[in-house]
């Protein structure tokens, strides 16, 4: 199907992307930053881990957890940590694509630099998502890939709220059939990934290890997933300057320096 179509939002304006080579590059810089990402991933969702843990007893009965302000406080906290991490990692994989791998430090106060307009974009790209998937599939759809890199458009080149949902319009533009790719290919591979770990953790449940398992599995399983989107969303975003402008790496990273 042609970019001159409506998810396309016009002629295309840039050469096109290759998806393969994006999901190719998301796991190349995934892989070869586990460590660091894998830890500030899964130190930053020990909140929520926490507050499934606090549940347990509940589920095993098969009662409905009691409200607690405690753990209320818990999942607030665990949600607002998950935008420290996607800040983190936009900034983390751009630098390593530069050549310049980030350590765990860099990452965090990158981070936490971007945190409350991240999260501010974070809140109003889910309502408009939100509303879109409510009202009819495809609205829903093509808002999510139309601003799908609007927070490493914020923490690249710091445009504003506003300006870093009109960036991502801009970049996704021409190449909007490929962006959808892209996602719906990696949803597939999170998908694929939960339900393995998930069968796993049910048998080991089934044996008598216990619900707490699968709920460290869930963990475990939700740290990767969001690391990886992450990574996926800048490299994304680095390919979509690149196509769109003719830029190159270290133009894109300079704004770090």
């Amino acid at each position: 199907m042609s970019d001159s179509t409506s998810m396309s939002g016009g002629p295309a304006a840039s050469a096109a992307i290759s998806v393969g080579a994006v999901i190719k590059r998301t796991f190349s810089v995934f892989l070869a930053n586990l460590v660091p990402f894998g830890i500030l991933a899964l130190v930053l969702q020990i909140p929520a881990l926490l507050y499934n843990l606090t549940t347990v007893d509940d589920l095993m009965v098969g009662a409905e957890p009691d409200f607690d302000l405690g753990g209320t406080v818990i999942l607030l906290v665990s949600i607002v940590l998950s935008y420290v991490l996607m800040a983190a990692l936009v900034y983390g994989t751009v630098a390593y694509m530069r050549g310049r791998p980030a350590g765990i430090g860099q990452l965090i106060s990158s981070g936490l630099a971007a945190f409350f307009p991240v999260l501010i974009i974070a809140i109003l790209a889910s309502l408009i998502m939100g509303v879109g998937l409510v009202l009819l599939i495809v609205p829903g759809v093509f808002a999510i890939v139309i601003f799908a890199v609007t927070v490493p458009a914020y923490v690249v080149e710091k445009p504003g709220i506003i300006g870093s949902f009109k960036r991502s319009m801009e970049l996704t533009k021409g190449n909007r059939w490929q962006v959808l790719g892209v996602l719906v290919i990696l949803f597939v591979v999170l998908l694929i990934l939960g339900s393995v770990f998930g069968l796993v953790a049910g048998v080991a449940v089934f044996t008598g290890f216990g619900l707490s398992l699968i709920m460290i599995v869930n963990y475990v399983v939700s740290a990767i997933s969001s690391a990886l989107l992450a990574v996926a969303v800048s490299v994304l975003y680095h390919d979509l300057r690149i196509a769109k402008e003719g830029v190159d790496t270290e133009q894109i990273a300079a704004v770090f320096d």
